[in-house]
């Protein structure tokens, strides 16, 4: 299993939900593709540790949403 530290997940900017929602779908495409990217390279396969991974680099209003909907471990939120 693959180790990731803290200064590691530097590179990945928290995504901004921001106010302009006519480009959330695209903003969020683009982070998607670029944290899957970072997870391959990492080698983090379980999903468990990829969903915990995104909740956290992904920010605190990616959180927000996800515990909104009821999502309050990684292995029973969807994304």
């Amino acid at each position: 299993m693959a180790t990731t530290s803290i200064s590691d997940i530097a590179g990945i900017a928290y995504f901004d939900v921001g106010p302009d929602l006519s480009t959330l779908g695209f903003r969020w495409t683009r982070w998607l593709r670029s944290f899957e990217l970072y997870t391959y390279r990492k080698d983090i396969a379980s999903n468990a540790q990829r969903k915990a991974l995104l909740l956290h680099s992904a920010g605190l209003e990616v959180q927000d949403i996800c515990y909104a909907l009821n999502c309050p471990d990684p292995e029973s939120c969807v994304l």
